[in-house]
């Protein structure tokens, strides 16, 4: 009579087991996206983007055209961004951002920004995080326009598998960041962006799509695109407008493949984020790059998993590559700073992968060199170029 408590307990407690591992299991298989588009309440911030893109059209990747070349095109768009309180100052926006062209909407409703590991937001629908996405004519007055308070114009080129919405959303959060106009150089990456896991099996296999944008960012016409450009920035805006180039993961091997050209362009400052190029490339830009920008910094983080990925996908083609940051590279003149301890992970990708710099960062650092997770700035105080080369003068002449 005794035992008979005892096995029911015991099979109650196999029961309950049971049921805490159906539920959790049941929980785990919830789709990923479902916590990535975590609804806001309004007021949003609306904020101007502009864009110079080949490809055939701006669109998420789930649209095969948005991943074919067409002739380079310039517009213009609004980012719909949740408002935070370092977009406010008296529960108004910043004069600055007010300058840019920014705007409070008290009745839109949009969603959280979520950068992903390739530097994209979660896509539930464009209306959501974007608006009056347009090929316009009066492009080079808007931007003018915009930068007349900041005198500073960003040109951000994004990376792999990054649709074109995406990829504006991205300039949004950057641009109300820094403070300043983005224009999002959007290349046409065929990507993984809206794709779900499945369906990068078979044709769609990951290495592929990876081999798939390295070609297509390889590609005669896009270099050819963002020279004209940067060319065309250059002579249409005020001659005192600073230019600064900001490149993430794969799109750092099209902007240091520009920077080793005969294009005499000279940027304020150049920042490679997360930087998917080899050391070797990097060691022939270095040779131009003091010529061609007042500052130059290179984000990166030695523990960064899609850079490994991608240094084993060299040894799949018989190529023996050390990635930049990664392979050790330390160059006079030119800023390495180790992003691992600075961005906040905000999300399982980033714990996963550690390959991206949230803009939000981002922008305080280019701001004032303080990251926005030290209020005394202390501990990520980042010192610029010229401190960098005084010490390792003093250190030659000991």
């Amino acid at each position: 009579m005794s035992a008979m408590p005892l096995r029911i307990r015991r099979y109650h407690n196999y029961f309950i087991s049971l049921c805490l591992s159906l539920f959790f299991g049941a929980f785990a298989l919830i789709p990923v996206q479902a916590f990535k588009a975590k609804e806001s309440g309004p007021p949003i911030i609306k904020v101007p983007v502009f864009f110079a893109s080949d490809r055939l059209k701006i669109t998420s990747n789930k649209d095969e055209s948005g991943s074919k070349l067409g002739p380079l095109k310039l517009g213009f768009a609004e980012a719909l961004l949740p408002v935070s309180r370092t977009y406010l100052q008296d529960n108004n926006l910043l004069p600055s951002l007010t300058h840019l062209g920014c705007s409070l909407d008290q009745n839109l409703r949009t969603f959280e920004p979520y950068i992903e590991i390739r530097g994209y937001v979660a896509e539930p629908e464009a209306k959501d995080f974007l608006q009056n996405v347009e090929v316009t004519r009066d492009f080079w007055s808007r931007l003018a326009k915009a930068s007349e308070e900041s005198k500073t114009v960003y040109v951000y080129i994004h990376g792999f598998a990054s649709s074109g919405e995406n990829s504006l959303y991205s300039a949004g959060i950057m641009s109300a960041s820094v403070e300043a106009p983005v224009v999002s150089f959007t290349w046409p990456s065929k990507g993984t962006a809206g794709l779900k896991i499945p369906k990068l099996w078979g044709r769609k296999r990951l290495r592929a799509l990876y081999l798939s944008d390295r070609e297509m960012i390889d590609d005669k016409q896009v270099m050819s695109d963002l020279t004209t450009f940067l060319k065309d920035l250059k002579s249409k805006l005020p001659v005192d407008t600073k230019i600064i180039l900001v490149a993430h993961s794969l799109g750092n091997r099209l902007m240091a493949r520009y920077l080793v050209t005969d294009a005499n362009e000279h940027f304020e400052r150049v920042y490679f984020i997360a930087p998917d190029v080899d050391n070797d490339l990097f060691v022939q830009v270095a040779g131009s790059l003091k010529k061609k920008a007042k500052y130059v910094a290179v984000f990166h983080n030695p523990k960064d998993r899609v850079l490994k990925i991608s240094a084993a996908n060299d040894l799949l083609s018989l190529k023996n590559t050390d990635k930049l940051g990664v392979g050790g590279a330390d160059l006079t003149g030119i800023e390495f700073i180790d992003y691992g301890s600075i961005a906040e992970p905000r999300s399982i990708e980033f714990l996963r992968v550690l390959h991206y710099l949230p803009f939000e960062h981002f922008g305080r650092i280019t701001r004032n060199g303080i990251s926005m997770l030290s209020d005394d700035g202390e501990a990520c105080f980042i010192v610029h170029r010229s401190v960098i080369e005084k010490r390792k003068k003093a250190k030659v002449q000991k």
